[in-house]
């Protein structure tokens, strides 16, 4: 019962208000013993993430992490966490661009063809995506057929993988999750 009362009423108040309001009563009940496992935030910890400067990095890992963890790693593999965004973008802008005009000419242009296409678009979701994922390593494996043609063109060295490279991870992701765009553009 208390516990809806309390609720409507910080509900009422603006969303900063509320936050002051609840650290305020959890400052008072920490000085007079009640709750004393329960600590505000240290607003004097200062972090850097990126170069922004953070005063309460507790609040940035949404209060999950109250000893900065999160934010340990995300400093210490920065690089890394940089490169899945610029795969990740990579991948979308890639798949948003063979999606979209797929997506317009299934619903526009395919005529009689249409549901064949539907279904080939649709096809992959029944296989597993580890499986798909294991395709894609051979077909882009040292005796697969894309290198096999890069290096009858004389693209790539006898000794040239691709396997493990950004372009593998970002075809890999377009492939994958190629379905996921279609279909809703469709």
């Amino acid at each position: 019962m208390s516990h809806h009362l309390i609720r409507s009423l910080l509900f009422k108040f603006d969303a900063e208000f509320s936050h002051d309001l609840t650290l305020k009563a959890l400052s008072l009940s920490n000085k007079i013993g009640l709750l004393s496992f329960l600590k505000p935030p240290n607003p004097c910890k200062l972090r850097t993430v990126m170069g922004i400067p953070f005063q309460n990095p507790v609040g940035l890992a949404a209060g999950l992490d109250k000893n900065a963890n999160y934010i340990d790693a995300f400093i210490e593999y920065q690089d890394q966490f940089i490169r899945s965004f610029v795969y990740a973008i990579a991948a979308t802008i890639l798949a948003l661009a063979i999606s979209y005009p797929l997506a317009y000419a299934i619903a526009f242009r395919a005529g009689k063809y249409k549901n064949i296409l539907l279904i080939l678009v649709i096809a992959p979701f029944f296989t597993s995506f580890l499986l798909r994922t294991i395709a894609w390593k051979q077909i882009l494996g040292a005796e697969g057929p894309v290198v096999y043609l890069l290096r009858t063109l004389h693209l790539i060295g006898p000794d040239t993988t691709i396997t493990a490279s950004s372009f593998a991870v970002v075809m890999g992701l377009t492939y994958n999750f190629l379905p996921f765009m279609t279909l809703p553009i469709y």
